[in-house]
């Protein structure tokens, strides 16, 4: 496969995230003891919750600004599947998507239900293990949370609990953001070496943020499991006396609930629900919130991502999976399995190795069911598939038949950015728990080798970067089209950018790119140049090109300001440069030289498999380096040539379009005095004297 990387469709439309809210408010203090039945006039539940309308004024001053092309952080307002404002997390696809499907309306937005950090991180976005927590979070978090409390005690501790979460949570979503950022905007200029020590530095510099949000999950786990009963007595006596307005009291539950739920501790969520299943679901239902969507399908997802984080096989993963459905209640399961459930889990046993035709069928179970849970089965047994054997995903057309009946339905490309995301979440989570033990990068053998001795998880990874990066680049070519095809204003794309960024960043932390071999170059740049353009415009932005410039300054990055403003000013040049693995020096010596063909260029090297010591031929010819002359003019007339090659051989090798451009070469008279300039370049490239 070439060397360089093909450029990426130009439709990808650009969704820019925001920056996550800074502090939520404090939660409001509890209701006092409930009131006669009809007597809703006097409930204490009849006000409305302090916090949510901090929140909704919050929301009319900065969140809904979607129309300016620069949507606020995420707060738990109904933004659905093809909503274009706020931070866009895989479980807000799933709960807004599934509206599509089961026409549930306001119980399948985006009640932060199932949002699934797809983003990454040692505790949440997936990383589930029954009855389990992340490392060293789980006891310190239990420690702190009192049991015995009363029943007002308990929800208004709840509440609080639910509020940091989201919080925490919000703060993990915007660091993704930042990370996407400067990887759009610094990436064409890194070098290898340069991109290892800024993610390095960016890894360190917000290892907290993940640290907090894990055990802020984790807090209010502990405390289900502690005050769960003294929580739901209150809750139920209140309903008796004021069944209008507990649902809407009971909203920070489920909000707290759907952050478990994508947790190591997402058992507790679903025993939780399961053991209280009459009055969640009747709350759920006045709350309008859909429990399939925002608490039992990310669960169900995420049981499986932890199996993958913990290094089990596909059959242990579908085993804890089968374990999670067993405990949810018998009506979910009908949902998620269908009229048929053997049939279904033997299926799903099949789809986790990779099964391409099993996939399939699971998508067309998915659509025809048209549930969350369902579609859950899809997501979580894709995302093992494309862990564990990627290279059964690096072509776009494999992806494409999988989610073809979900694409029929809208949800193909949910289902794509969905699993992605998942597997950046566990890629993040092994890379993070290995971080003790990378030894110093000192040269790519010896980095291998280090690697093999003192993080065998990781060294696996060395010889899966190559497929693991081209399987990236397909599903985000897939998201890409199926989010044109669906017409969800790329809602998706905007996810799959995000994972795909913190796939590039995992594997770059663990020095895992800078020993791979050479494909793994090309697949990374290819994987830049996607993130690059679809958030071209957004790169526009000061406020984010102050912010990315400080942070690679911090990060030691020599000419952060030059090089933020150089990609901000030439984007699309910048890639393409990136693309041939020129440096930055070269790159601003090259446009300041007025070399517009940027991207010809990249089709030539490409369609060639140039290797770097004939680029720099080929540059020389172009833009001597050391003078300070224009590029050569000549660049566009040979292009012209060039193209008259591929019309004539549409599907030509390099040595046949190399033949045909030596047997037909230009009249002298043809392009008046750019002919040595082309004659010059064809030589070149037919590697003639």
């Amino acid at each position: 496969m070439s060397r360089i990387p093909s450029s990426p469709s130009p439709s990808f439309v650009p969704t820019p995230p925001p920056e996550a809210e800074a502090a939520r408010p404090a939660p409001p203090p509890p209701p006092p003891a409930p009131t006669p039945r009809y007597q809703k006039q006097d409930s204490g539940f009849e006000a409305e919750d302090t916090r949510k309308s901090d929140l909704r004024k919050w929301a009319a001053k900065n969140g809904d600004t979607a129309g300016a092309g620069k949507p606020g952080p995420h707060v738990p307002t109904q933004h659905g599947g093809q909503g274009s404002g706020g931070t866009v997390t895989a479980g807000m696809l799933m709960n807004g998507g599934m509206a599509l499907l089961n026409g549930s309306g306001a119980s399948a937005s985006l009640l932060n239900g199932g949002r699934g950090n797809l983003l990454g991180g040692t505790g949440n976005g997936g990383l589930v293990s029954r009855g389990g927590g992340p490392e060293g979070t789980t006891a310190t978090s239990r420690a702190q949370v009192a049991p015995g409390l009363t029943g007002a005690e308990a929800y208004a501790r709840m509440q609080t609990l639910s509020a940091s979460a989201t919080a925490a949570q919000q703060a993990v979503d915007a660091t993704e953001v930042q990370l996407a950022n400067d990887l759009a905007l610094l990436g064409p200029t890194l070098t290898t070496e340069e991109r290892d020590a800024y993610i390095a530095g960016y890894r360190e510099q917000n290892a907290g943020v993940y640290a907090a949000r894990d055990a802020a999950v984790a807090d209010f786990a502990a405390h289900l499991e502690a005050n769960g009963d003294a929580l739901t007595r209150y809750l139920a006596e209140h309903h008796a006396g004021s069944p209008y307005t507990t649902p809407t009291a009971a909203a920070a539950l489920f909000e707290g609930l759907a952050l478990v739920a994508d947790s190591p501790q997402a058992g507790a969520a679903v025993d939780f629900l399961a053991n209280n299943a009459p009055l969640m679901t009747t709350l759920a239902s006045g709350a309008g919130v859909n429990l399939e969507a925002q608490v039992y399908g990310p669960a169900l997802n995420a049981t499986m991502a932890d199996a993958l984080a913990k290094g089990q096989t596909p059959e242990q993963a579908v085993a804890a999976s089968r374990a999670l459905i067993d405990a949810m209640p018998a009506s979910v399961q009908a949902s998620i399995l269908g009229p048929n459930p053997q049939a279904t889990l033997d299926t799903l046993s099949r789809a986790v190795t990779g099964d391409v035709a099993a996939l399939t069928a699971l998508s067309t179970h998915a659509a025809t069911q048209g549930g969350a849970g369902a579609m859950s089965l899809v997501t979580s047994a894709l995302s093992v598939a494309m862990f564990t054997r990627p290279e059964v995903f690096s072509e776009p057309n494999v992806l494409l038949g999988i989610t073809g009946p979900l694409s029929k339905v809208g949800m193909g490309a949910a289902a794509v950015s969905l699993s992605l995301g998942t597997v950046a979440s566990v890629l993040h989570r092994v890379t993070s728990s290995a971080a003790g033990r990378f030894p110093v990068l000192e040269g790519a053998t010896q980095h291998t080798a280090n690697l093999a001795a003192n993080a065998p998880a990781l060294a696996k990874l060395m010889g899966k970067a190559s497929n693991i990066l081209g399987m990236v680049a397909a599903s985000l070519n897939v998201v890409e089209l199926l989010s044109r095809q669906e017409q969800n204003q790329g809602t998706h794309i905007q996810v799959a950018v995000q994972a795909a960024s913190v796939v590039t960043g995992a594997l770059s932390f663990a020095g895992i790119l800078t020993g791979a071999p050479g494909f793994a170059v090309a697949a990374t740049l290819f994987v830049l140049n996607q993130i690059g353009q679809a958030r071209e415009s957004y790169l526009r932005d000061e406020e984010v090109r102050r912010a990315v410039t400080e942070r690679a300054t911090a990060f030691g990055i020599p000419d952060a300001a030059a090089r933020v403003e150089f990609v901000s000013t030439y984007p699309s040049q910048a890639r393409d440069l990136a693309a041939l693995g020129l440096d930055f020096p070269r790159m601003r010596d090259l446009v300041t030289r007025r070399l517009t063909d940027t991207a010809g260029l990249r089709e030539v090297a490409q369609a060639f498999d140039l290797e770097p010591s004939e680029i720099d031929q080929l540059m020389g010819l172009i833009a001597p380096e050391g003078q300070t002359t224009p590029a050569n003019s000549g660049v566009r007339t040979f292009l012209n040539y060039f193209e008259e090659a591929r019309t004539a051989l549409p599907n030509g090798t390099p040595e046949q379009l190399a033949a045909w451009m030596r047997q037909n070469p230009p009249p002298p008279t043809h392009g008046g005095g750019y002919y040595t300039f082309v004659v010059s370049m064809t030589n070149l490239l037919t590697a003639s004297p």
